[in-house]
């Protein structure tokens, strides 16, 4: 499970979850319409998290 990517149109699809420490347990996942690079997900007992490079990489944003 987690966060998957796919570059050809759903060809293929590779997993993009570095940082993702609860990626099993993604339940939302958006895509800033302006950056469409930054991502945000939201993981069932995991919080928040944020990717600025399209899910290469995953930071936790829980803080405040």
């Amino acid at each position: 499970m987690g966060v998957f990517k796919s570059t050809n149109g759903g060809g293929d699809w590779t997993p993009v979850n570095k940082g993702l420490t609860y990626y099993a347990d993604v339940r939302a996942l958006a895509i800033d319409p302006i950056t469409p690079l930054t991502l945000y997900a939201g993981a069932d007992g995991g919080g928040v998290f944020k990717s600025t490079d399209g899910g290469g990489n995953w930071t936790a944003m829980n803080t405040g």
